[in-house]
Parts: structure tokens; C-alpha cells; sequence
């Protein structure tokens, strides 16, 4: 039997497909893996991130945002982690900090179409409510 190790790398990226696969209890446990790993600070931001995605999509929103918290707070210029802050926040019923962050990613990515998306749910949903 041929015992294959993962790179940190290839955790994250394993872990992302199984965000998209759905398969988020596999997920987590790749992600939190890689953080336990040797990481650059780049790799280390983008499994916060990654986990910060699994706690939005268990509704799990106080892990979710320390997660996205933890990713920012390492790098403060990918707009997907104000993105997916955003949407912690939106799941949390606050839309004025929901905004205020997809606001802070369009100044980092303005032609993001994601945020663009985003932004418009929110107003969306601001005004039905």
C-alpha cells in the first residue's frame, strides 16, 4: 500500500472541491487539517477562508465569522473574504454591515461580478423587508 501525504497547498485546494462537491463535514476536516499544517501566510488566510465558507453554509455564523475575521485580519486586500463576511453578516439579518463589507471587496475587485450579485440580493432584500 502506497501511503500518499498531501501538501498544505493540496489540502486547501481538496478542501475547496469539497466545498463545491458539497461535501462540507469532509470539508471542514481538510481545512482544519491544512491550518494545522506549515503554512504561508497566503495559504493559512485562504483555509480561514475556506472554513469561514463551510460555517456560512451550516449556518454556523459565530465560527463563520471568526474564520472570515481570522482571513482578514492575515490579508485585508482579497475581496472574497469582505465577500464572504458579507455574507455572514446577511445571514445574521445585519444589512448595513453585510453592505459595508461588499462595499469594502468592490473597492478592491470593482468589476467582481460575485459582489455585484451580492449587493443586489441585499437590496433586494432590504426592500422587501
Amino acid at each position: 500500500m502506497v501511503e500518499i501525504i498531501l501538501q498544505p497547498s493540496d489540502l486547501i485546494r481538496r478542501g475547496n472541491v469539497y466545498i463545491e462537491q458539497g461535501e462540507i463535514e469532509k470539508a471542514k476536516k481538510t481545512l482544519s487539517k491544512a491550518l494545522n499544517s506549515k503554512l504561508t501566510s497566503r495559504q493559512r488566510a485562504n483555509a480561514h477562508n475556506g472554513l469561514c465558507v463551510v460555517s456560512i453554509k451550516e449556518e454556523e455564523w459565530g465560527e463563520a465569522m471568526r474564520q472570515c475575521d481570522a482571513a482578514i485580519k492575515i490579508n485585508r486586500v482579497n475581496w472574497r473574504f469582505y465577500n464572504n463576511r458579507g455574507n455572514v453578516y446577511l445571514g445574521l439579518g445585519q444589512l448595513d454591515l453585510a453592505r459595508e463589507n461588499y462595499q469594502r471587496g468592490l473597492r478592491i475587485a470593482p468589476k467582481s461580478r460575485t459582489l455585484a450579485i451580492n449587493v443586489a440580493i441585499l437590496e433586494d432584500y432590504a426592500q422587501r423587508n
